[in-house]
């Protein structure tokens, strides 16, 4: 008897994979935060003690400012984009963005040393800081908005615990010695620039398509990202203040560092797991990272656990993981519908600064409610009520592709009820080249008809052969990308799967697309993968005729 032989392939359709890490931009994004709670958070501890008042007056007038700049990104886009548009452009704002930092901390000092003017200094540091803060923190948005989900989960996850950590030792070495931690948090932005400008030359430098984002329509969006984002930052506002209203003992401290460590290891397990386990379903963060917030908020109702150290864990551990939310959660939006990270951190970061402002504001004016806080169960079940809040108001993949312009439905990426309501998602890709090669012949017979009824001038207009020949080859160019950002809006491509379709169509192997993009061989292939089912073709040959029939308009 012949048995058939018969080979079972099993092989794992991946929603993501692992790109290259970009060390640079882990420990960029790690000085900025770690230079956020040195000095915004721990200011008054080292930078500026004699100025009670004044610094309430810098922290509001920052916060205020970060909050306008991160909208103003959002809001006037195309100015914003002008600004960065080259690279030239983009080092020099990176290097304005790191003075005003610094000029911020240095007023701030003068203003503390010689009792100077101290209001005006103070509003004036708020101010510097505010919009340099806001421009760099825009810079790690934009190159951490390029890479592929698990690459922004570690490499936020990663940053948050070198942030933690440089931050508890740095505080420590400056209880006995503060020059060292003033001189530390000084040198930040320039360490900042140095990782920004490495970054972005293997992140953001190389692609084709970093200018050429999905528009949307503002008011919607600005709506499904800003309402969870406030209900958050006043979240991260009150557990922030919380770790100040418990009182502790100065022999204490070298145990609330110990606990603030394994706190933001903690986090970073977390994170890491989530996106090893839960990395396929929509919103993976919020859905793993947010219990486990809740639930060490929680704890802190057993009377052993609201006391110095062990509360140290608690409200660290929960105020990383919410911080590391909102960071993937912007990258992810950013990533996945190719939206612009001008508008999605600019409104998302905006709108979380205006929480937070919220929470610093109802905290120093002694309201009530607020108040009532420093029982703890108040704080619970105020921060309770936000956690519901801030997870029903996050947007599903229906209502963000609803915002989007020109984003036409991909049959791969919704349901079948759903494809009854876009009849142009079942219209025929022969159909669709039928009436693109209509359109073309069209537009020649025009063209010929036009040049038949003037000939003079199409003799008077003729170039010289060598403009004529570098005209037309931009011309073909841009052309070219046209038609491939077509594609990529008619089957709701990623920002990474569009560069990768650019490089396919012009005939690149995989080895060239991760040399070209700084990506791994897995990513590469994981990428090619997407886009051959969403394009419903089966090798790179018929993606280079789908792409070369497409019509764009000349």
């Amino acid at each position: 008897m012949k048995l058939p032989n018969i080979t079972v392939e099993f092989r794992e359709e991946e929603s993501c994979a692992l790109g290259r890490i970009s060390i640079t931009l882990i420990l960029g994004m790690a000085a900025h935060i770690a230079w956020m709670y040195l000095f915004i958070f721990n200011g008054p501890r080292f930078f500026f003690p004699n100025l009670e008042e004044p610094g309430k007056l810098f922290f509001i007038s920052s916060l205020i400012t970060f909050a306008i700049v991160l909208l103003s990104y959002g809001i006037f886009l195309k100015r914003a984009r002008a600004l960065f548009k080259t690279l030239e452009q983009r080092r020099r704002n990176r290097g304005i963005a790191a003075f005003l930092v610094f000029a911020s901390m240095v007023l701030m000092l003068f203003a503390n040393a010689t009792g100077f003017a101290p209001y005006t200094l103070s509003l004036v540091a708020g101010i510097t800081s505010g919009i340099g803060s806001a421009a760099l923190l825009m810079s790690y948005g934009v190159s951490s908005s390029v890479c592929d989900l698990p690459t922004i989960t570690i490499s936020v996850s990663v940053s948050l615990f070198i942030a933690m950590v440089a931050f508890v030792l740095v505080t420590k070495i400056g209880n006995a010695y503060p020059v060292i931690c003033i001189l530390f948090t000084l040198l930040m932005p320039l360490a900042e620039v140095m990782c920004l400008k490495r970054c972005s030359h293997n992140l953001v430098d190389r692609l084709e398509f970093n200018d050429l984002t999905t528009p949307v329509h503002t008011i919607p969006f600005a709506t499904h990202v800003c309402l969870p984002s406030i209900a958050f930052g006043i979240i991260l506002g009150i557990t922030r203040a919380r770790v100040a209203h418990v009182p502790y003992d100065p022999a204490e401290y070298n145990d609330i560092i110990m606990f603030a460590l394994m706190a933001a290891l903690f986090a970073l397990a977390v994170m890491l797991g989530s996106m090893l386990f839960q990395r396929k379903n929509n919103n993976f963060s919020f859905r793993t990272m947010l219990p486990v917030s809740a639930l060490l908020l929680a704890l802190l109702v057993i009377p052993a656990c609201n006391q110095m150290p062990y509360v140290t864990f608690f409200v660290f551990g929960a105020y990383i993981m919410m911080e590391g939310c909102m960071w993937i959660f912007y990258s992810d939006i950013s990533q996945t519908y190719r939206v612009s990270a001008f508008t999605v951190f600019g409104f998302g970061r905006g709108s979380l600064a205006l929480g937070a402002l919220t929470s610093y504001l109802l905290e120093i004016n002694n309201v009530p409610v607020y108040d009532s806080m420093n029982n703890v169960a108040a704080f619970i079940a105020f921060a309770f009520v936000l956690f519901s809040f801030g997870r029903s108001l996050l947007p599903t993949n229906a209502e963000l592709r609803d915002t989007l312009k020109r984003g036409r439905m991909c049959p791969a990426l919704i349901s079948a009820d759903e494809l009854a309501l876009h009849e142009v998602v079942n219209m025929s890709r022969q159909t669709m080249r039928a009436i693109d090669d209509a359109q073309a012949n069209a537009l020649k017979a025009g063209k010929a008809e036009g040049g038949e009824e003037h000939p003079e001038d199409k003799t008077g207009a003729t170039p010289k052969p060598s403009t004529a020949t570098a005209h037309d080859g931009v011309h073909k160019q841009g052309i070219f990308k046209r038609k491939c950002s077509l594609v990529a809006e008619t089957y709701l491509l990623s920002r990474k799967e569009t560069e990768v379709l650019f490089l396919l169509a012009k005939g690149h192997n995989s080895a060239a697309i991760q040399e070209r993009l700084y990506i791994s061989a897995g990513t590469a292939n994981t990428h090619m993968r997407h886009i051959y089912r969403k394009l419903n073709v089966h090798s790179q040959q018929e993606l280079m005729t789908l792409v070369e029939s497409t019509w764009v308009e000349e």
